[in-house]
């Protein structure tokens, strides 16, 4: 059980990784196209 515990906080800690970065790449698009329009 201890494992199974242990991959749970893995895959709980990617997924709040990954929606940080995600964000990140999306501001940075949302710059680009600022940008882009001027």
């Amino acid at each position: 059980m201890v494992c199974a515990e242990w991959s749970l906080r893995m895959f709980a800690g990617f997924r709040t990784h990954a929606i940080s970065f995600l964000r990140l790449i999306a501001i940075d698009i949302m710059f680009d196209l600022i940008k882009a329009e001027e």
